[in-house]
């Protein structure tokens, strides 16, 4: 009971409480901050993910449109401009263009195709040698098909025909 000692001592457990109260609102506020911090970094998490899926996406259809550009599309196109080639009687720039494919679909029998046209071309160019009767060019014309077809037989014909003629 001494003096002002119950007043201060009523002053000091009010100051106790008001400390306590800012420790406790403290406390609760850096929770707060916590919690908002955490929510923040999960949202972020999320979206950071939804950036890496959707880029990962968009390489997986580069990629796969890379792909079907080199392996199917554009081969395919050279394939077909091949076969124009080829249906025109170009067959020595068909042949280039089969084998430019490196085997891509039929382009090896293809090539056949434009060599075998080849000679069927000299094979023709011969025969009208022949029926024009210039036997000695067609007798060289059969003679570079090295035994295409019947050309064996043909120069026997065109030799015949020389001896005939004289």
């Amino acid at each position: 009971d001494y003096q002002d000692a119950r007043e201060l001592l009523e002053d000091c457990r009010r100051k106790l409480i008001s400390i306590q109260k800012a420790e406790e609102d403290k406390k609760r506020e850096e929770e707060r901050q916590a919690e908002i911090q955490r929510k923040e970094a999960e949202e972020k998490a999320k979206k950071n993910k939804r950036i890496v899926m959707m880029a990962a996406a968009i390489a997986v259809i580069c990629i796969a449109g890379y792909l079907l550009m080199t392996y199917v599309i554009i081969p395919n196109n050279k394939y077909n401009a091949a076969l124009a080639l080829m249906k025109s009687g170009e067959y020595e720039a068909a042949i280039e263009s089969f084998e430019a494919l490196n085997a891509y679909r039929d382009s090896e029998e293809k090539i056949e195709e434009c060599q075998d046209g080849i000679m069927m071309n000299k094979y023709n160019a011969a025969i009208t040698l022949m029926d024009s009767a210039e036997y000695d060019k067609a007798i060289e014309a059969f003679e570079a098909l090295n035994g295409y077809k019947d050309s064996d037989e043909k120069i026997k014909e065109c030799e015949d025909a020389i001896l005939l003629e004289r």
